[in-house]
């Protein structure tokens, strides 16, 4: 028989965890970086082409899971984490929040795309993550410690001028074209915008023309105010991330809707 210490003895297999949720696995987006968020586990399956080709290796060289990543470490991977929002800088393209494709439609709607942190909400769900901490590297020497420090690059500065003329002067600011054909001080006129302040009002398109060419009529008008916090453009064209008055996000082609800039076209406010 079998000593009392137990020896020879085996202790039965783990059970598997239980999963977080039920909820299918969603796509996620942050910068250019493309994966899938599974809310089984709470986790992110990156698909650049460095983690898909380490996938391919069992369980890789050192046995660890390659190309999964909590949210805030795949921000970083996908070069964001100096925003350290990862709730902001990651979205979801949810299948269920998408506009539904038609015949009639000559051109693919652009994906409807929504905060990481808002669809966590939306969804009942509930990520705790575990934050980087700082290590110090070996072999550095103390005495380095009491060197005075370089001062921080001043970050880059766009002047009033550009901001309150340039910017509004032309507000068409060639969002929707093809990024190889637009004028060279494309992107410039689009970031000139962050800063302002702006009213959108989304079931009307530009200076209030109906959202569907020969379709039903506009429903009536619901203005959200906020101030422009970041843009990002593509070939698909430029958007603009606004920070609302009650503390949401929403990021919007402003071009395709209706807007109002307070202060004015010549940005006297």
């Amino acid at each position: 028989g079998e000593g009392e210490d137990g020896e020879g003895s085996e202790e039965p297999p783990a059970e598997p965890a239980a999963p977080l949720s039920d909820l299918p696995d969603v796509r996620v987006v942050c910068k250019s970086f493309h994966g899938m968020f599974r809310p089984r586990d709470n986790l992110i399956e990156c698909e650049c082409g460095r983690c898909v080709r380490e996938r391919e290796e069992p369980k890789g060289k050192t046995g660890e899971r390659l190309g999964i990543f909590e949210p805030n470490r795949w921000e970083v991977h996908a070069g964001m984490g100096h925003a350290k929002k990862w709730k902001q800088s990651i979205v979801v393209i949810d299948p269920k929040l998408q506009p539904e494709v038609t015949p009639e439609r000559e051109e693919k709607p652009d994906p409807v795309e929504v905060t990481f942190g808002q669809w966590l909400d939306d969804n009942g769900l509930k990520v705790e993550v575990v934050q980087k901490s700082r290590r110090r590297k070996i072999g550095r020497p103390k005495a380095d410690d009491d060197r005075p420090k370089a001062p921080p690059k001043p970050r880059a500065q766009y002047s009033k001028t550009n901001r309150n003329k340039t910017a509004l002067a032309t507000l068409a600011i060639d969002l929707d074209l093809d990024l190889n054909k637009a004028s060279d001080n494309f992107e410039e006129k689009a970031r000139a915008l962050i800063g302002r302040r702006v009213r959108v009002n989304c079931n009307a398109g530009p200076k209030g023309a109906p959202l569907i060419l020969g379709g039903a009529p506009n429903k009536p008008p619901e203005w959200v105010s906020g101030t422009v916090q970041d843009m990002k453009s593509s070939r698909g064209g430029c958007r603009h991330l606004i920070l609302h008055d009650d503390g949401s996000h929403e990021w919007y082609s402003l071009n395709r809707v209706q807007t109002e800039w307070p202060g004015g076209e010549d940005g006297d406010d």
